[in-house]
């Protein structure tokens, strides 16, 4: 049974031999570009400030919402309703009042970052191996997605090959935080 599993793997992978390959290549390239660790996203930063954070204080104290501004000791209180018109610099929209907290959308996506930190993972490196694994197991499935509708293992390749080599996907395959659509900041 064991060495039948290990045959199926086998011929899987031989074939999709070039798509072993690229792939192979590509995390090679997404670990070695992700080794500096003086180099960090500023969006990154915020939300390694926020894992942390998180990490210490749990999330329901910060109601699973990233506190851009810093975690100041005052910071926190200024989103009580008697403090609103002290927070000014940075607030995350003006639609329902003054809000440090940022409310566009919860911060689900740092939770395994939470986790790692959690387990004692402090690594800049270590952290950012979490997002090129998951990227790489988005190129597995794209490429899985399109063989079986195409019936056809070399237009899977291209498809895969041309969505991995845009800079978007370059680019937010090793940063830690949720690259949102409008982000106009990509650049290597």
């Amino acid at each position: 049974m064991f060495y039948s599993g290990i045959l199926t793997i086998k011929k899987i992978i031989t074939a999709n031999l070039l798509f072993v390959i690229f792939l192979t290549t590509i995390a090679a390239f997404l670990i070695v570009w992700s080794l500096p660790e003086n180099i960090t996203e500023v969006d990154s930063s915020q939300t390694l400030l926020a894992a942390r954070y998180f990490a210490r204080d749990g999330f329901f104290k910060h109601y699973f919402l990233q506190l851009p501004s810093g975690y100041g000791k005052i910071t926190q209180y200024f989103d009580d309703p008697e403090l609103q018109q002290h927070a000014g610099g940075t607030v995350n929209g003006s639609l329902i009042g003054k809000k440090m907290y940022y409310t566009h959308f919860p911060n689900f996506y740092i939770i395994p970052t939470v986790l790692m930190m959690k387990l004692g993972i402090e690594n800049l490196f270590l952290l950012r191996l979490l997002p090129i694994v998951l990227s790489l197991l988005s190129l597995i499935f794209l490429y899985v997605f399109i063989k079986l509708v195409s019936n056809n293992k070399y237009i899977a390749f291209i498809g895969v090959l041309y969505f991995s080599i845009s800079q978007v996907f370059l680019v937010s395959a090793k940063v830690i935080y949720f690259l949102p659509v409008e982000n106009k900041n990509i650049n290597f």
